[in-house]
C-alpha cells in the first residue's frame, strides 16, 4: 500500500543492525534486535484528543472508535450533561497504549480557544479530532488555528449524520448523496468564513461507523501517522470495513519474518526440545494476537453480536478455520510435527490468511440486513418455562456476585426465555470484575521496608522476577506503580517519602494525586512520627481510608530473643503500645496499628490487616483483592473458595445458553472451554500453577517437588481440553455427549432438556473441582510452613 522502507515495521537503523548480524552469522544478536523492535511497537503510545461542545455525541464517537457500543463494558458514559473539567483518558481494551482523551468543551468561561491548548497539556497528544454535531463555529476554527500554530495535526468531524438522514427521509425529493453533500458544504462554508483555508470535513455516524466518511477518516489518520503509531492505531481500529481488514493483514504479514527469525536463532541452540517448545510459544502467541486483531476472540464476537443485534452463534457459524476456534499448545505441537521447511514463517502466513478470510465472512454476516437473517431458535411458551435452576428467578438474593440491576436484567431475560441475553449479562458482569481496578498506595520513610512489604503483598520474594528492588537508597520522586503479576488491575503504588523538602504532609496528597488511590498504607519500621500522623489526618479529611503498618517485627523479635526473660507476645504488645502512644501524642484518636513481617507474611497481624482491608472494600474491588492475596493462611484460602463459588452459576448459565443452540458439537466444545478456563483460574488463584509453586518453594526454601507431592487431585496436575472432555463424558453418563446434540435438535423440548442438563453438569463439575483445588491448596500451605525438623 505504498509504504516506503522507512515506514516499514522496523526503523532503517534496526534493519541495518539485523542485516549486519546475519551477515556475520550472529543469529542471536539479530533476534535480539528484532525483539527490541517488537517491544518498541508494544510500548509505543498513541494519544488521540477529542474535543467538542456538549451534545455533539463525543462519548458515542469515542466508543465507536474503540469498537464498543454505548452499553458495552468499559464504554464512555453517554446521554449525560457535559461535566468534564479535566482531560479524561480512555484506553483501548486490547491495545492500552492507544489512549483516547475526552477534553473539556471549548469556549466556556474556563477554556478559551487562545489558552485552551496549554490548559489541556497539548504536547501529550499526537493529533486532535474536533467534533461538531450541527455546525462548526468560530471557537472550532480558532482552536484549529492554535493547533496548527503549535505544529500539530487536527481533523474536523461532523457527527450524527445518520440522524440528519433519518429526519430528511420523509421528503419526497430525498436523496442520500445530495443530503450528505449539502451537510458537508455547510460545514466547509462555515469554517471558511471563520478563516480556515480549504478545510476537509468528515461526516460520520457513531451508530453506523462503517459508513459515510468514516473509512476516509481512518485512511487519512493512518496515512499521516509515523510508522510505529500507524501500526498500533491500525490494529486498534474496529473491524468494520474490508479495506481495514486488508490493511491489518498486510501490517501483520510484515511482522512475520521477525517471529521466524526468533525461531531460527533458537533452533541454532543445541538443547533437546528447546526449539520445539519455543516454536510452540511463538505460534500460539501470534495466532492469538491475530484472532484478537481481527475481532475473532470470544469477547469481540459477543460485543459485535450485541451491536448488530445478532446472536453470537450466527457470527461464529461462518468461521471456517478450525484453528481460529481452538488455539492451544497441544494443537500447535501437532501442527509442528506435521510441518516441514520454513515452519514458523509458512505456518503464521497460512494462519493469518485463514483468520483474515474468516474476519471477512464475519463482517459480511454482521452487516447483513435483517430480512436475510436465518431464523433463530424460537422462544415458544413451553420454552419460556425453563429457567436455569428456576430458583434463580424467584429470589434475586440468590444471585451472588452481581448488582441489583444485573440481577433484574438476568431475571427479565430468563423469564422471556432469552438464555442468550441472560448469558450476555452474566458475561458482562464477569468482564466488569476483570476490569475493576484497585489502586493501593504505600508510603513510608526510607528504610521502612516498603519494597519488601510491596513484594510480600503481591506474593513475591525479594529476588523473584518482577519484584520491587530492595536494599537501595530511596530515590522515588514520583508515584511508581507495581502491577500484580496475575491480576494486573490490582496496582500497588510506591509513593515518595513524606516529610522531605519536596513532599510536606499538608500538600503531599495533591502532589501524589491522592484521588487515584482506593486506600493508603502508612508504613514505619521503628516508630510513627509527626509526619505520619499529619498525613493520616489529611487523608481522613479527604475522606479516604488509611492503615498504619509497623514493619520488620521479625527483626525486633530476633534481637529480643537474646534476653533471658524473652516472651514473644509481651514483646509484640510492647511494640504495638509504643506505636499507638506515639500516634496518640501526635493527635490521632484510637489509632489501630498492624504489626507485620514481610519475610513471614502469614504471621503476626498480617491476617488481621488483610481481613480489615477486605471488610472495608466495596464488592468488586474486594473480590479482585482477595484473589490477588498470597495463599499463606487458612482463612484466606477459605474466603477465596467462597468467592469463587459465588461465581460458578454464571459459568453454568453461559453453558446453558449455548446448549440451547442446535449446532453440532457446539455445546460440548463450549462446555470444555468454560471448564478449562475456570479450572485454570482456580489453580492460579490458589497458587497451584507451576509459576506460583516455584516462587513459593523458593521463598520457603523447599524443593518444588516436595510441594507438588502433596497435591492429590489429578486434574490439578493436568488441565487440558482432553481431560476436561473425559470428565464431561463421565459427568453426563456414557454416550450422553453424543445424545445431547441429537436431543437438542428436537424443537423446544430438546433445547430445554439440553440447556438444563448443561447448567447442572457445569455447575456440579466446577464446584467439585473447586473443592479439590481448595483442599490441595491447604495441603501445600501446611507443607510449605512445615518446619525443617518435622
Amino acid at each position: 500500500d505504498g509504504e516506503t522502507e522507512s515506514q516499514s515495521s522496523v526503523l532503517s537503523q534496526e534493519t541495518d543492525d539485523v542485516k549486519a548480524a546475519i551477515e556475520t552469522g550472529d543469529l542471536s544478536l539479530a533476534a535480539y534486535v528484532v525483539q527490541r523492535s517488537d517491544e518498541r511497537l508494544k510500548k509505543t503510545e498513541l494519544n488521540i484528543a477529542i474535543t467538542v461542545e456538549s451534545g455533539a455525541g463525543k462519548s458515542s464517537f469515542l466508543n465507536a472508535l474503540r469498537g464498543l457500543g454505548d452499553e458495552d463494558e468499559g464504554s464512555a458514559e453517554t446521554g449525560v450533561v457535559e461535566t468534564t473539567k479535566e482531560p479524561e483518558r480512555y484506553q483501548h481494551s486490547k491495545y492500552p497504549s492507544v489512549i483516547f482523551w475526552d477534553l473539556p468543551g471549548i469556549g466556556t468561561p474556563d477554556f478559551k480557544p487562545d489558552t485552551y491548548l496549554e490548559q489541556v497539556t497539548f504536547s501529550r497528544y499526537d493529533f486532535f479530532i474536533i467534533l461538531a454535531s450541527e455546525r462548526f463555529r468560530a471557537n472550532h476554527a480558532k482552536l484549529a488555528q492554535e493547533i496548527r500554530k503549535m505544529g500539530k495535526k487536527f481533523y474536523f468531524v461532523r457527527s450524527k449524520v445518520d440522524l440528519d438522514l433519518y429526519n430528511e427521509k420523509y421528503r419526497k425529493s430525498f436523496n442520500e448523496e445530495r443530503t450528505l453533500e449539502k451537510i458537508r458544504n455547510d460545514c466547509v462554508n462555515n469554517l471558511s468564513r471563520e478563516g480556515m483555508s480549504s478545510p476537509q470535513v468528515f461526516l460520520v455516524s457513531s451508530r453506523e461507523f462503517q459508513k459515510y466518511d468514516s473509512p476516509k477518516l481512518q485512511k487519512k489518520l493512518l496515512k499521516e501517522l509515523e510508522s510505529h503509531k500507524k501500526h498500533i492505531f491500525l490494529l486498534a481500529l474496529p473491524n468494520l470495513s474490508q479495506p481495514i481488514l486488508e490493511k491489518k493483514k498486510k501490517a501483520l504479514q510484515r511482522q512475520i519474518w521477525k517471529q521466524a527469525l526468533k525461531s531460527c536463532s533458537i533452533a541454532a541452540v543445541p538443547l533437546p526440545a528447546l526449539s520445539v517448545k519455543c516454536d510452540v510459544g511463538i505460534l500460539v502467541d501470534n495466532m492469538r494476537q491475530y484472532c484478537e486483531s481481527f475481532g475473532l476472540d470470544d469477547i469481540s464476537l459477543i460485543i459485535l453480536a450485541s451491536q448488530v443485534r445478532k446472536s453470537v452463534v450466527e457470527l461464529k457459524y461462518v468461521i471456517k478455520s478450525p484453528l481460529a476456534k481452538e488455539i492451544s499448545k497441544e494443537m500447535a505441537e501437532k501442527l509442528l510435527a506435521q510441518a516441514t521447511g520454513e515452519v514458523t514463517y509458512k505456518m503464521l502466513n497460512s494462519f493469518l490468511d485463514g483468520v483474515a478470510e474468516d474476519a471477512q465472512r464475519v463482517l459480511i454476516k454482521a452487516l447483513e440486513t435483517e430480512e436475510k437473517h436465518p431464523p433463530t431458535v424460537p422462544h415458544t411458551s413451553r420454552e419460556q418455562k425453563f429457567i436455569p435452576g428456576n430458583k434463580f428467578a424467584k429470589d434475586r438474593n440468590i444471585l451472588p456476585g452481581v448488582s441489583e440491576k444485573e440481577t433484574e436484567d438476568i431475571k427479565a431475560a430468563l423469564e422471556a426465555g432469552d438464555l442468550s441475553g441472560a448469558a450476555y449479562v452474566a458475561h458482562k458482569s464477569d468482564e466488569l470484575l476483570k476490569k475493576t481496578e484497585l489502586n493501593i498506595a504505600i508510603t513510608g520513610e526510607s528504610g521502612a521496608g516498603k519494597s519488601s512489604f510491596l513484594n510480600a503483598l503481591r506474593g513475591l520474594g525479594d529476588e523473584d522476577k518482577e519484584s520491587a528492588e530492595t536494599g537501595v537508597v530511596e530515590t522515588t520522586k514520583e508515584p511508581e506503580p507495581y502491577k500484580h503479576s496475575k491480576y494486573p488491575n490490582v496496582i500497588f503504588w510506591d509513593l515518595p517519602g513524606i516529610g522531605t523538602p519536596h513532599f510536606k504532609p499538608d500538600t503531599y496528597l495533591e502532589q501524589v494525586k491522592f484521588d487515584r488511590y482506593d486506600f493508603f498504607i502508612i508504613l514505619a519500621s521503628e516508630r510513627f512520627r509527626a509526619n505520619h500522623a499529619k498525613l493520616a489526618q489529611e487523608i481522613r479529611r479527604m475522606e479516604k481510608k488509611f492503615y498504619f503498618v509497623r514493619s520488620k517485627v521479625d527483626f525486633d523479635l530476633y534481637n529480643e530473643k537474646r534476653k533471658q526473660n524473652f516472651d514473644e507476645e509481651r514483646t509484640l504488645e510492647k511494640i504495638r503500645n509504643d506505636c499507638v502512644n506515639n500516634l496518640s501524642r501526635e493527635g490521632m484518636s484510637s489509632p489501630q496499628v498492624f504489626l507485620v513481617s514481610s519475610r513471614e507474611f502469614q504471621k503476626y497481624d498480617s491476617p488481621k490487616l488483610q481481613k480489615k482491608l477486605l471488610k472495608e472494600l466495596e464488592s468488586h474491588k474486594k473480590h479482585i483483592f482477595l484473589l490477588a492475596l498470597p495463599n499463606l493462611s487458612k482463612p484466606i484460602l477459605e474466603k477465596k473458595k467462597k468467592a469463587l463459588q459465588r461465581q460458578i452459576w454464571k459459568q453454568a448459565l453461559k453453558s446453558c445458553a449455548i446448549a440451547a443452540v442446535p449446532l453440532p458439537a457446539l455445546s460440548v466444545n463450549c462446555d470444555v472451554g468454560i471448564l478449562v478456563d475456570n479450572m485454570r483460574q482456580y489453580c492460579e488463584s490458589f497458587g497451584l500453577d507451576d509459576i506460583s509453586l516455584n516462587a513459593l518453594a523458593s521463598q520457603v526454601r523447599k524443593p518444588v517437588a516436595e510441594l507438588k507431592a502433596v497435591i492429590k487431585s489429578p486434574l490439578v496436575k493436568d488441565i487440558s481440553k482432553e481431560t476436561a472432555k473425559e470428565q464431561l463424558t463421565k459427568a453426563t453418563g456414557k454416550g450422553l455427549i453424543l445424545a445431547k446434540h441429537f436431543i437438542s435438535m428436537i424443537p423446544v423440548a430438546g433445547t430445554i432438556f439440553a440447556a438444563e442438563r448443561s447448567f447442572t453438569v457445569t455447575y456440579r463439575m466446577l464446584n467439585s473441582f473447586l473443592d479439590d483445588v481448595a483442599e490441595d491448596a491447604q495441603r501445600v500451605l501446611i507443607k510449605a510452613l512445615e518446619r525443617e525438623n518435622k
